[in-house]
């Protein structure tokens, strides 16, 4: 077992002494993702067959959508000397996931360089989907030739042949991605809000050929102990059972209605948290940066708040930060909306949002810093000064190149 029943967990597995430089290899392995409510199917967040330089990244790794491999600020960086392939069950639009079943090849990154929806090839060449939440054993062929660099992931149920043609198939140099001449291999995985159990039921791993088949007829057993028993009919009287179940259920009520007013506001401020990821900068580095939000760094007012402008003492940055105050009528859901939107936006003609804060009841916006102000200084401002039409028209190109971005 990778992950039991706690939420926002890690779990993993790797190899204990490192494989030496990297050529080929063949692996099979047999997996089972079992959901709370294996009826329908919900899951959270998935697991992974990694190989690492290092397994020293297990000390920074978050759970939930990076898997227990990466976190927000190591994402995509070459030094994490990571290649993965990724059993996903939450779409999460933050690393531009195809759906919430996918199987995907990641490198340095939970942002897949190639992805599939779960499922395989059958001989007659119709694509079957396969649900990896599903609480059904499935296995997985990973091959990986260390000449041409080409690697191939294959998924079929349990008990099913290898498929003839791969779910994917990527150009990948390894040689590159695992620079350190050696290697750790083994598996890692994450649960998030939704309390998920992952499972790896057998696993063979082989850099000198094919990987050596499966004692199946083991496995079956293992399967057959994690699995979820089906319930049995109950011989207790009729009678025990409803005066039992409405006990049960008074006891469950009084507990809930004196939690559910501690738990909710605890609820909505932290879980959100988890889908944007950690806060960028400190409370302590912005009130630094704006010299304890003076008077004297102020930029302006508005209905949301003030903003401020400030240097981050470590790069040196000028930024503007938006202190959104309480009062403002700028609620939570808004806050984490700018977040997740303007996090992913890349435009010259828009301001480029670096990060948040949050502290108490404090929101903390952090955006490029913008030396010449706002257009409505030139135009209505003390600083207003004579345009012409050709100064005009490309600040109106500029604005219309950014609205068409944004649409």
């Amino acid at each position: 077992m990778l992950t039991n029943s706690d939420p926002q967990r890690s779990g993993r597995a790797f190899s204990r002494r490192s494989f030496g430089y990297i050529t080929s290899f063949s692996t099979t392995f047999v997996f089972l993702i079992i959901p709370p409510d294996s009826k329908d199917g919900v899951s959270a967040h998935g697991l992974a067959f990694a190989l690492s330089s290092t397994v020293g990244f297990v000390f920074d790794a978050h759970p939930g959508p990076y898997l227990g491999l990466t976190n927000m600020k190591s994402r995509g960086n070459g030094t994490n000397q990571l290649f993965a392939v990724e059993l996903d069950t939450i779409k999460n639009p933050q690393f531009s996931y195809i759906d919430e079943n996918h199987v995907g090849i990641d490198v340095n990154s939970m942002v897949s360089i190639n992805s599939h929806t779960a499922g395989y090839y059958a001989s007659n060449g119709m694509f079957s989907p396969l649900k990896l939440a599903s609480g059904q054993p499935m296995q997985v062929w990973v091959d990986y030739d260390g000449t041409s660099h080409n690697l191939s992931v294959s998924l079929a149920p349990y008990l099913e042949h290898k498929p003839q043609r791969p779910l994917l198939s990527s150009t990948v140099n390894l040689t590159s991605v695992l620079a350190n001449n050696s290697f750790y291999v083994g598996f890692s995985s994450s649960t998030g809000l939704l309390k998920s159990r992952h499972y790896i039921i057998g696993w063979s791993f082989n850099t000198t050929g094919k990987a050596q088949p499966l004692n199946y007829t083991s496995l079956s057993q293992v399967i057959e102990d994690v699995r979820p028993k089906p319930q049995t009919r109950s011989h207790i009287p009729r009678a025990i059972i409803v005066l039992v179940v409405t006990i049960s259920t008074v006891i469950v009520l009084l507990i809930c209605a004196v939690l559910y007013a501690l738990r909710k506001k605890a609820r909505n401020n932290f879980e959100w948290e988890i889908e944007v990821g950690p806060p960028s900068f400190t409370y302590k580095e912005l009130v630094s940066a704006t010299k304890g939000f003076s008077d004297a760094m102020l930029l302006g007012e508005g209905g949301f708040g003030k903003v401020y402008k400030g240097m981050l003492q470590t790069s040196k940055q000028n930024v503007a930060t938006k202190r959104v105050s309480p009062e403002s009528r700028q609620g939570m859901k808004e806050f984490i909306s700018e977040i997740m939107i303007l996090g992913h936006l890349r435009h010259r003609n828009l301001v480029q949002l670096l990060g948040y804060s949050r502290h108490r009841n404090e929101l903390l916006l952090v955006y490029d810093y913008m030396p010449n102000g706002s257009l409505d200084r030139f135009l209505h401002g003390q600083d207003r000064q004579d345009l012409d039409w050709v100064y005009r028209f490309n600040i109106i190109k500029g604005i219309a190149s950014g609205l068409f971005y944004l649409h």
